[in-house]
C-alpha cells in the first residue's frame, strides 16, 4: 500500500506501507526504469507480485500501476513513473536518497490541479522580462528546464494538457531594498506557464516540480523568498533544502516569483 507521511521541511510525501520514504529517479522513462544493477541495489525498486493490486491511502491523488522490469519483476508506478525507496534509509522519516538525480514523491493536496486562471500573473511584467528557456511539455509527459545554474523536473502528470513552459530571470539587485540587512539577492526568477492551446497561464500544478539551483553564493544560511504580484517579499522554507552551493525547492504552481539570497560574508560572484 501507498501511504502519505508527513515531514516537517517537505510536506506530505508518499512512503511504502511501513512508512519508509519513496524515491524518483530522473533518468526514468515513462512506465520504464532505467535503474538496474548497482543503481538498484542502492535504490531498489518498490515491486510486488504479478497480478497484486497496488492500493493507496485515501488523499493519494494520481494514477498508480505497475510496470515489468527487464528481471521479470513488477515495479509500482505513480503517475507513469516508476518508485524506489533507498537503502541508506533505516527508518521512517529518514530522508537520505534525494539528491542529484534522485527525488522524493510529494502529495499535492487532492484538490490541487493543472488549472488555468484569469487571476494568474504573467511575471515578465512584474520584475522578470528576460525568458531564459522555454519548452513545450506534452501533456502527461516527464521534462528538464535546464539553464545556467537552474534545472526544473517537471514529473510526469504535473500537467494535463500540453504546456508551454517558460523559465524567467530578473535583475535581483531590484529587491534589494527589501531584504534583510545580513542578506544579498543573488538570484531572481519566476515561471510563466501557460495552456498551449488556449495561452491561459496555469496558476497550480497537479504535481510539484522539484527545482535545483546551483550557484557557489549559497550558503547553508541563504534564503528563499516568495515575490507577490505587488512586490512584496516573504520568507519561503517550506520544502526547501539548502546546503553550500546549491539549494532544492518544490514548487506546486507559478503564483510566486523568487528570490535566492545569499549571506553579505558569501555573496561574491559565482
Amino acid at each position: 500500500m501507498l501511504k502519505i507521511s508527513h515531514d516537517s521541511k517537505l510536506g506530505d510525501i508518499l512512503t511504502d506501507n511501513q512508512g519508509m520514504t519513496l524515491y524518483l529517479y530522473k533518468q526514468d522513462g515513462t512506465d520504464s526504469s532505467n535503474c538496474t544493477g548497482a543503481c538498484a541495489q542502492q535504490h531498489p525498486p518498490l515491486t510486488v507480485p504479478q497480478g497484486v493490486e497496488v492500493l493507496a491511502d485515501k488523499g493519494i491523488a494520481g494514477n498508480i500501476g505497475v510496470t515489468e522490469r527487464t528481471d521479470g519483476t513488477y515495479q509500482v508506478l505513480y503517475n507513469d513513473s516508476p518508485l524506489y525507496r533507498f537503502s541508506g534509509d533505516k527508518k521512517p522519516g529518514d530522508i537520505n536518497g534525494a539528491g542529484n538525480d534522485w527525488s522524493v514523491v510529494l502529495v499535492p493536496p487532492a484538490a490541487s490541479a493543472a488549472t488555468p486562471t484569469a487571476e494568474v500573473t504573467d511575471w515578465t511584467a512584474r520584475g522578470f522580462p528576460t525568458v531564459l528557456v522555454s519548452q513545450e511539455i506534452a501533456n502527461g509527459s516527464a521534462a528538464t528546464l535546464a539553464f545556467g545554474p537552474y534545472s526544473i523536473f517537471v514529473p510526469q502528470g504535473a500537467f494535463t494538457d500540453t504546456v508551454k513552459f517558460d523559465l524567467l530571470s530578473g535583475d535581483p539587485l531590484a529587491f534589494a531594498s527589501k531584504m534583510p540587512g545580513d542578506q544579498t539577492p543573488v538570484l531572481a526568477f519566476a515561471f510563466n506557464v501557460r495552456d498551449a492551446r488556449t495561452n491561459q497561464l496555469i496558476g497550480k500544478f497537479a504535481q510539484p516540480v522539484m527545482l535545483t539551483v546551483k550557484d557557489s553564493r549559497i550558503a547553508a544560511d541563504s534564503g528563499c523568498y516568495n515575490v507577490a504580484a505587488n512586490g512584496d517579499l516573504s520568507i519561503n522554507m517550506t520544502g526547501v533544502q539548502v546546503q553550500a552551493g546549491e539549494l532544492t525547492h518544490p514548487i506546486a504552481g507559478a503564483v510566486f516569483g523568487w528570490v535566492i539570497t545569499a549571506p553579505k560574508t558569501t555573496a561574491h560572484p559565482g
